[in-house]
């Protein structure tokens, strides 16, 4: 099984979903799911305006496979991180978690911080994915039941994407899984003109 790091957008964006059960499933793909203190307390504060943060909150433990508040990170790599320009706190923390655990991702939808990242060579090699890869890679695994209106949903209240992004997510998870998904069924899956009409 796989793990990785989420950074707070993740799961800003996924308990706005709620309904779909995203962080639910999300734990049908990976073993361990890492939040830095940081995230964690970044997540926190928006509890009060929106409750439904607390099913993560209350799941988040120390120990073991799930959700796990991590504080195992590269002192180093934080502070030289937090310097960079486009990256905040716990993306540094996220990064610097990277090099002191077996994640084999992070997981972050921070257009700044994935722009600042492709600039500094020494950590070119971390994959950062979004949530478009999540989702694609729960609709492979056959884990959502309505993909289009997930989709839809998406777009429309957690944050827009483009046809191009969506399909991109897509060829990369089924690169990274070893799949080919049919130029046909990708066109169906990404299109945003047939999804959200």
């Amino acid at each position: 099984m796989y793990s990785a790091i989420l950074d707070n957008t993740i799961l800003v964006y996924f308990t706005k979903l709620h309904q779909y059960r995203l962080l639910e499933l999300v734990l049908q793909l990976f073993k361990v799911l890492l939040i830095p203190s940081s995230v964690s307390q970044e997540y926190e504060a928006g509890l009060e305006k929106e409750p439904n943060r607390s099913w993560l909150l209350q799941r988040l433990k120390p120990t073991g496979e799930g959700f796990r508040l991590c504080t195992i990170f590269d002192s180093f790599v934080k502070a030289a991180l937090q310097l960079e320009k486009g990256i905040q706190e716990g993306e540094a923390e996220a990064v610097a978690q990277h090099q002191r655990t077996s994640a084999q991702l992070i997981v972050s939808d921070d257009a700044r911080f994935q722009a600042a990242m492709k600039t500094l060579p020494a950590y070119q090699h971390i994959r950062i994915w979004n949530s478009l890869h999540i989702i694609a890679w729960l609709d492979i695994a056959g884990f959502i039941g309505d993909y289009d209106g997930l989709v839809k949903r998406f777009h429309e209240e957690a944050r827009q994407f483009t046809s191009g992004e969506l399909r991109l997510a897509y060829e990369e998870v089924a690169k990274y899984l070893g799949i080919d998904v049919p130029k046909r069924r990708l066109s169906e899956k990404c299109s945003l003109k047939f999804i959200l009409n």
